[in-house]
């Protein structure tokens, strides 16, 4: 679902404990845009799902590939690139 780039395995957390007062929870819920064939039509929907880290494993070695969080930014990204005047200048 999350394609190549985010590595080649995930690990979820099935259960987890309070980690104290000043932790970020111990329901780390990340809100993710899911497509689903709902009657055989593809419709876009949100959903909360457990954050989870990615790693990329070659052989015996295993390296992170950063975590949900990092694949909503990447998914969210937007560019409002604009064509200049005819001399070739570019707005970003």
């Amino acid at each position: 679902m999350d394609g190549d780039n985010f590595g080649t395995h995930k690990l979820i957390p099935l259960k987890t404990r309070f980690q104290g007062r000043d932790a970020a929870g111990h329901q780390d819920l990340m809100r993710r845009r899911v497509v689903e064939t709902v009657n055989g039509r593809e419709t876009e929907s949100e959903k909360f799902v457990n954050n989870f880290l990615n790693f990329r494993v070659e052989n015996f070695k295993v390296r992170e590939e950063g975590s949900l969080e990092d694949i909503i930014r990447f998914e969210n990204q937007s560019f409002n690139i604009q064509q200049g005047d005819s001399q070739g200048d570019f707005e970003l």
